[in-house]
């Protein structure tokens, strides 16, 4: 009987020791299971972290893209004006030097600028148009007094009697108001 006692105990303890170890797997597994889940979920969080994260850096190396073209595409636009505007100075300067039709020119600047002062004040010019100048004033007679000054070029410069007013009739400065209307002109001429 103590044989059959053992063997009867020593069966509960077989069948409690599987049930141990089955409830140990099943926990196990849960874990095992449970750690996986949470690895595959950190696994795609991570993954849309970093495609998030690649997208936004794509979109930001387009901007950037976009914005350095534009800025070169602008900067080669505004040097091409300025080579527009440096041809167009140099046609000036050959105007200012050409003894035939330079003048004429002189004469009708020398002219705005006294009627717009009432016919009086100071005519400023380059030493070499001084006597245009003074053959003009002397011919309309004006009440103006005829001055040389190296650094006018391709014009004159009037002021009234007293100073107040001051008339700036160049090339350069008729070119310099009229530039920004021109560039506006010059760009859709060459490039719609």
């Amino acid at each position: 009987m103590s044989s059959e006692l053992i063997a009867l105990l020593e069966r509960e303890a077989a069948a409690e020791r599987e049930r141990v170890l089955a409830e140990a797997r099943a926990q196990a597994e849960a874990i095992r299971a449970e750690a996986q889940r949470a690895a595959d979920e950190g696994l795609a969080a991570t993954r849309e972290r970093l495609e998030s994260e690649a997208r936004a850096a794509l979109v930001k190396a387009q901007s950037t893209a976009t914005l350095k073209s534009s800025s070169l595409v602008l900067k080669n636009k505004e040097e091409e004006i300025a080579r527009v505007f440096a041809q167009a100075e140099a046609v000036l300067a050959a105007l200012a030097a050409d003894a035939r039709r330079y003048p004429e020119v002189l004469r009708r600047f020398i002219e705005e600028g006294l009627r717009a002062l009432g016919g009086a004040g100071v005519v400023t010019v380059a030493p070499a148009d001084q006597a245009i100048a003074e053959a003009l004033v002397r011919e309309r007679g004006w009440e103006a007094t005829v001055r040389a000054d190296p650094a006018i070029s391709g014009g004159a410069r009037l002021s009234s009697p007293d100073g107040r007013l001051l008339v700036t009739n160049t090339l350069g400065s008729r070119l310099g108001r009229a530039r920004p209307a021109l560039a506006a002109g010059v760009a859709r001429t060459l490039w719609g």
